[in-house]
């Protein structure tokens, strides 16, 4: 089954332009309506690097519900894991939940937990120039527990340093870490865990 790069907030849906070389509208079935939606949001990627804390800044003001993470607008809730890096290749954030549910592209929504954001899919990013990001946010529906968080280089394309963190809706950050991964299919991170 092949996967699809989207970004969706709450303006990507309806009559709105898209923006960039490598955006463009598609259809999208949303419940039982067929939408166009972007794959992707005008961002413009300033100061910082994905192994730098020092974040870049969001070009347009992020919607109620977002933060802005490494130049990207994405979802907050009660808490939220993100992920970013710099070079053209396919990685994936992985959150496990008590139950033992994992969100990541191929399921990004269960739980209380949605993967909001998957930048890069099959070489292809949003951005080839910019910081690439993954999110995962929680609703009021997510479970008090200990979760596992894990990257995995999809592609293998090439090696990538990665940053992650974990952060809570008030700010406070829960766990952090840098790494990287090398450029073989399938590579993956040692498991971190949190409570929350």
């Amino acid at each position: 089954m092949g996967r699809v790069l989207l970004h969706l907030t709450p303006r990507d849906f309806g009559p709105r332009r898209c923006y960039g070389a490598r955006v463009r509208r598609i259809p999208l079935l949303v419940g039982p309506m067929l939408v166009g939606a972007c794959t992707g949001r005008p961002v413009v990627y300033q100061e910082g690097t994905a192994t730098d804390p020092q974040q870049a800044e969001c070009l347009e003001e992020c919607d109620e519900g977002e933060v802005c993470f490494e130049g990207t607008c994405v979802g907050t809730g009660l808490i939220r894991v993100s992920l970013a890096w710099e070079v053209v290749t396919d990685l994936d954030l992985h959150v496990v939940t008590p139950e033992g549910i994992e969100i990541f592209y191929g399921n990004p929504s269960a739980a209380g937990l949605t993967l909001d954001v998957d930048d890069c899919v099959g070489g292809v990013c949003a951005d080839n120039d910019g910081v690439h990001v993954e999110n995962v946010f929680f609703s009021a529906d997510a479970v008090r527990g200990t979760y596992k968080v894990f990257v995995v280089n999809f592609d293998g394309l090439r090696e990538s340093y990665y940053r992650v963190e974990v952060v809570t809706l008030d700010g406070v950050t829960i766990l952090e870490w840098q790494d990287q991964l090398p450029a073989v299919e399938y590579a993956t991170s040692m498991t971190r865990t949190f409570e929350w």
